[in-house]
């Protein structure tokens, strides 16, 4: 038997709920956990997240073929790559999320087809990395320890694939369409126990745009996903986990995974539906305003609908160069009494760079934090308040046009 001591008791407890309210139980009867947040849907959009996350409208054209298909303003043949680093974020019950580089987070070719507009590309649409501090390693004949630590991670993907059309029906009015092919992805990994699964699915577009004048633009999209399932293949030694340290009432010894078994996983995300606005105004200024209406409640019961907004401005103070500053709300679903999400509550200040080069070059860099804002404090150890979470990103983007 293997025990483990001087380990995070909050920690502990939280890993050993994962593993046998999920992968312990009786395969015919379990569902696994979703584990999808909006913390953790991918930013994708190097310029527009300086100005706020405005993906439905706006002046970053390479975004829309994923975003808003009815503003893809494809009039040459174009290249966009997008890197987002998004760093440590430490959250209840020592948890450590993000603190990776993800390459790509985006890229995509935009072209005309006589009166079509066309693109097609990739985007990092979910990544979800949750590492747990390692604990110590004890058994009975070295109780104060073995010098080895197990760790625990688990990371959740959603790889999109996608192609998108626009048409403009009146010069005032345009529509376009995205479909694209989800690779989801799911790794567990906690002590020698390890689960995996993956599957395919589909999501889809429905862009619309309407220009009144030169200065004002209207825009609203709906983004569809369909139902993910997927077969879960656990495998690892028989563990059992004693904490003896730990203040559990009942906790002693606790069969946590053995022999190989499959289960059936479930990933759900959110249906959206977004309406945005944008004026130019003075020539050098542009205002962005944006409203985010996401279905939640069909990922989980436990889960509410939500309404996110977005606000930004941008400036183009020189020749070929523009500053942005942006504001987001980003309010999670999950509000169950003993859900992890309600300490993920952000509120995040924008900043961007958009630099034009060499007349077919453009470089952008959009810089996002929720430090600024006051988040709910986190619970660790059963009252210890531990810092509270927020998270750090960035984006960097490099466009190409073959003019």
């Amino acid at each position: 038997m293997i025990s483990m001591k001087k380990c995070t008791s909050g920690t502990l407890v939280f890993i050993i709920m994962i593993i046998t309210m999920t992968y312990a139980q009786d395969p015919a009867r379990v569902e696994v956990p979703p584990h999808i947040y909006q913390s953790f849907l991918t930013k994708t959009g190097s310029e527009c997240w300086g100005y706020g996350g405005i993906d439905v409208v706006g002046s970053d054209s390479t975004i829309f073929p994923f975003s808003n298909p009815g503003l893809l303003s494809a009039n040459c043949f174009s290249a966009d790559i997008e890197f987002a680093k998004h760093y440590n974020a430490r959250g209840p019950f020592g948890f450590k999320y993000d603190n990776q580089m993800i390459v790509p987070s985006y890229a995509v070719v935009q072209f005309p087809v006589k009166d079509w507009k066309m693109a097609a590309g990739y985007a990092n649409y979910y990544d979800l990395q949750i590492l747990f501090d390692p604990i110590p390693v004890t058994t009975i004949q070295q109780p104060a320890g073995t010098g080895e630590f197990w760790d625990a991670k688990i990371h959740i993907q959603l790889h999109t694939f996608f192609a998108a059309v626009q048409y403009s029906i009146h010069p005032k009015f345009s529509i376009g369409f995205t479909l694209a092919a989800n690779y989801f992805r799911r790794r567990d990994e906690i002590f020698r126990f390890e689960a995996k699964g993956d599957d395919w699915s589909w999501q889809s577009v429905l862009g619309i745009a309407y220009r009144p004048d030169e200065q004002l633009t209207f825009a609203a999209s709906f983004r569809y996903l369909n139902d993910i399932q997927y077969t879960v293949d656990t495998s690892g030694d028989e563990l059992f986990i004693a904490p003896p340290d730990t203040e559990i009432v009942g906790v002693n010894e606790i069969p946590v995974a053995s022999l190989q078994r499959e289960f059936t996983g479930y990933a759900r995300f959110p249906w959206e539906f977004k309406v945005g606005l944008s004026y130019r105004f003075q020539t050098r200024f542009q205002i962005f305003a944006m409203v985010n209406f996401q279905e939640w409640s069909r990922v989980h019961p436990y889960y509410d609908d939500q309404q996110q907004f977005h606000i930004g401005l941008q400036a183009r103070v020189f020749s070929g160069t523009g500053l942005s500053l942006g504001f987001f709300t980003q309010w999670e679903a999950d509000k169950g009494q003993y859900s992890i999400a309600k300490y993920l509550d952000q509120n995040f200040i924008t900043i961007g760079l958009s630099q034009k080069l060499f007349k077919k070059f453009q470089f952008n860099i959009s810089f996002m934090d929720s430090r600024l804002f006051s988040n709910p404090e986190v619970e660790r150890n059963y009252g210890e308040v531990a810092d509270e979470f927020h998270q750090t990103k960035i984006l960097l983007g490099l466009q190409y046009k073959f003019i």
